[in-house]
C-alpha cells in the first residue's frame, strides 16, 4: 500500500483533520527492509509534489504538502485597494508559509474592467460581487463582515479547520469589532493595511492584532508636496520621489530635528487647546490618464492632492463651514449663496460621503440645515479623519450634455449661461427647484444616475434645505 496519496483541492481553504504525514513510512524502531522502501517510495513523492505545486496555485496536493502548510482566508475591499496592494498582501502571507485563498469584494462591473479581470481568473482567487446599497450603507464592508462571521462561526464548529486562519486587507477600522470576534474564538487574524494609514493600523495594534504593513516600494513614490505655511494657507508642488520611512519616534524627531522644527534637546511638544480645523482639498478622482498620473505626480491619489491646490488651517468658530465650503468651491458670494444647498452638494460627493458615513456625521432625512452644518463643524474640527475633503466636481459634463441637448451653443459658456440653461433643463425634467448653480448641477447629476443602471451607486443624502 502506497504511503501518498493525491487529493483534488477544492475552492476551500479548510484543511482535512484527516490529513496524516506518511513520509517517513509506518512508525516503529525495528522497520522492515519493506517499511523502508515505502517510507523512501512517500519520500520521493513528497519531494515531487513540493516540486510541482506552488502556495495557493496548484491543483493537486499532496497529503504530506497539505499537512505540512497552513491556509489563511484573505477578505479584499477592492473599493479601497489596487491590484498592486492585493498581490502584495498575498506574497506576504505566502512568505510566512500560508497558503493564500483571495476574496475580492467590489461592485459587480469591476469582472468588466481588464485587468482585475484577469486578476479575478489567477489561481487561488475569487471575486464577490457587491451590488451598491441604496439605503447609504457601506456595501462592501457589511458583506465582508457578514462573510467573516460566517466564516468564523463555521470554523469554529468544525474540528476539521482547526489550520485556516483569517487575513483583511483594509485601510479602514471597520473590521475591529468583527475580528476581535474572531479571534474570541481561537482563530488568527492578521490585518494587511498600507503603511501610509498609520492611524488605522495604531488602532489594530492597539487591540492587540497582528499588523501586516503593505509597503508598494516599487508602485508607490509620491512627488508631491502639500506645504502648511505659518499663516494658516498652504500650497503643493511637484517634487523628487518620496519613500515612506519607519513610523518610530527617533525616526520622526529626526525628521523633524533635520527640518529645524524641533530642537535636539525638546522632549515634548506643547498641546494647543483651542480648536482647529485643518482641511487638505483633494480633485475627484476619475479622469485623466493613469499612466501620466504616476509619471508625472507619483500617484493617483498625489495627482487628487496637487489638483486640490494645497492644505489650509482655520480656527474653529461660528463661521467655519461656510468658510471651509468656500474654501473648496461650494460657496460663493455670486450664484452659490446658499449654505444648505452647498452642504447638500458636499456631502453627496463620494469621498465626503464616504468619510462622514464612517464618522457617523452624515445627515438624516429628519435633520434642519442648522444641525446639517453642526455636524459637518464636528466633522472639520474632529482627529477622526486625517482632515481630507473633496473639493467641489468639475462641470465639464454637465456643459456637454446641455450642448449635446440643445440648451447651450458653447462649451466654454460663462457661468450664468450654463446656470440659465441648467434651470431650463431642470424645469423639463421636473426637477426640483434649487437657488444655486451647484444645487441644479448636484440635481442635474442625480437625475441622471437615477436612470442608469450603474450598479457603483450610492442613494443621495437629504434633510431639510428650508
Amino acid at each position: 500500500m502506497l504511503h501518498h496519496v493525491w487529493q483534488w483541492r477544492t475552492s476551500s481553504p479548510l484543511a482535512s483533520k484527516t490529513c496524516r504525514r506518511f513520509c517517513t513510512g509506518p512508525p516503529g524502531l525495528k522497520a522492515s527492509v519493506l517499511r523502508f522502501c515505502l517510507g523512501f517510495q512517500g519520500f520521493l513523492w513528497h519531494q515531487v509534489a513540493r516540486k510541482w505545486r506552488s502556495q495557493g496555485s496548484s491543483r493537486y496536493l499532496c497529503l504530506a504538502c497539505k499537512a505540512e502548510t497552513r491556509s489563511a482566508k484573505l477578505f479584499v475591499d477592492g473599493d479601497t485597494h489596487s491590484i498592486a496592494e492585493v498581490k502584495e498582501a498575498i506574497e506576504m502571507l505566502q512568505n510566512k508559509g500560508f497558503d493564500v485563498w483571495t476574496t475580492v469584494y467590489a461592485e459587480p462591473r469591476r469582472a468588466e474592467n481588464k485587468n482585475w479581470g484577469e486578476f479575478f481568473t489567477g489561481p487561488a482567487t475569487s471575486f464577490c460581487p457587491v451590488p451598491r446599497r441604496e439605503d447609504l450603507g457601506e456595501a462592501n464592508d457589511e458583506q465582508m463582515m457578514a462573510d467573516l462571521r460566517l466564516l468564523t462561526c463555521s470554523t469554529a464548529r468544525s474540528a476539521t479547520s482547526a489550520g485556516l486562519a483569517i487575513a483583511v486587507l483594509t485601510s479602514d477600522t471597520d473590521f475591529l469589532e468583527t475580528l476581535a470576534f474572531a479571534t474570541g474564538l481561537g482563530i488568527d487574524t492578521m490585518v494587511l493595511i498600507p503603511q501610509r494609514h498609520v492611524n488605522t493600523a495604531q488602532a489594530y495594534r492597539g487591540k492587540g492584532f497582528q499588523v501586516m504593513p503593505i509597503l508598494q516600494r516599487e508602485n508607490c513614490s509620491p512627488k508631491v508636496r502639500a506645504i502648511l505655511h505659518g499663516d494658516g494657507g498652504g500650497s503643493v508642488r511637484i517634487d523628487s520621489p518620496c519613500s515612506f520611512g519607519d513610523y518610530d519616534p527617533a525616526t520622526l524627531h529626526q525628521l523633524l530635528q533635520n527640518r529645524g522644527v524641533k530642537g535636539v534637546k525638546s522632549e515634548t511638544w506643547q498641546r494647543y487647546h483651542d480648536n482647529l480645523a485643518f482641511v487638505l482639498p483633494c480633485a475627484a478622482r476619475r479622469g485623466g490618464s493613469k499612466a501620466s498620473a504616476l509619471r508625472i505626480y507619483g500617484s493617483l491619489r498625489d495627482r487628487q492632492i496637487y489638483q486640490g491646490g494645497g492644505p489650509f488651517m482655520l480656527r474653529s468658530s461660528e463661521e467655519l463651514v461656510p468658510r471651509v465650503l468656500q474654501r473648496l468651491g461650494y460657496l460663493d458670494q455670486d450664484l452659490n449663496g446658499s449654505l444648505a444647498e452647498a452642504i447638500l452638494v458636499f456631502v453627496n460627493t463620494n469621498y465626503n460621503k464616504g468619510t462622514l458615513r464612517k464618522m457617523d456625521l452624515l445627515p438624516k432625512v429628519s435633520d434642519s440645515a442648522d444641525l446639517a452644518a453642526k455636524k459637518l463643524h464636528e466633522a472639520f474640527t474632529s482627529t477622526a479623519s486625517p482632515g481630507i475633503w473633496q473639493v467641489v466636481p468639475s462641470d465639464r459634463f454637465l456643459r456637454q450634455l446641455l450642448q449635446k441637448r440643445g440648451f447651450m451653443d458653447n462649451l466654454d459658456a460663462d457661468p450664468e449661461e450654463l446656470l440659465k440653461a441648467m434651470e431650463r433643463y431642470a424645469e423639463d425634467a421636473q426637477l426640483p427647484r434649487m437657488e444655486s448653480y451647484n444645487g441644479y448641477a448636484f440635481r442635474i447629476k442625480q437625475s441622471l444616475q437615477e436612470l442608469s443602471s450603474d450598479p457603483s451607486r450610492t442613494g443621495v443624502i437629504e434633510f431639510e434645505l428650508r
